[in-house]
């Protein structure tokens, strides 16, 4: 087996598996940024649910004084 059959065959196994190593680093970041978002709106949504509460009290006080 000479040298550039070697490498050929080297090549043949990694190459391939680098290409998937990077679909699959592309696919975990978009569905980390995706689950990230996902998190940020649902704090925000409970966020904005206990606060409408006060900011109603608020407006009522306001309103009697």
């Amino acid at each position: 087996m000479t040298s550039t059959e070697l490498i050929l065959e080297i090549l043949k196994y990694t190459l391939p598996a680098g290409m998937v190593l990077a679909a699959v680093v592309i696919v975990m970041k978009e569905n980390r940024a995706r689950h990230e978002t996902k998190e940020r709106y649902e704090i925000l949504q409970k966020t904005y649910a206990q606060l409408l509460p006060l900011r109603l009290q608020a407006y009522e006080r306001a309103i009697l004084f």
